[in-house]
């Protein structure tokens, strides 16, 4: 019996599982022969200041740093910088 081959490139296998044949067609016409590197954080430094601004009390920030999917660390030299 043949062996069967895949249809697309890694990538595009992997983009398809996730997001579907129509949107990994999407990016394929988007992003085709670039190299497309993502940023770890997903918000910007600006949104994230204006939300601690809007929801930080000074005690939860453990629960708003989770939220977002930032380190207490990180989160807390947000808060530092804001409240110079």
């Amino acid at each position: 019996m043949p062996k069967v081959q895949k249809k697309y490139n890694q990538i595009y296998n992997e983009l398809r599982d996730l997001i579907g044949e129509e949107n990994m067609y999407k990016v394929y016409e988007n992003f085709k022969g670039m190299q497309v590197s993502f940023p770890s954080r997903l918000y910007t430094k600006e949104y994230m200041e204006q939300q601690i601004k809007e929801r930080y009390n000074g005690h939860n920030g453990k629960e708003l740093a989770r939220e977002f999917g930032y380190t207490v660390k990180y989160f807390n030299q947000l808060i530092k910088e804001i409240e110079k």
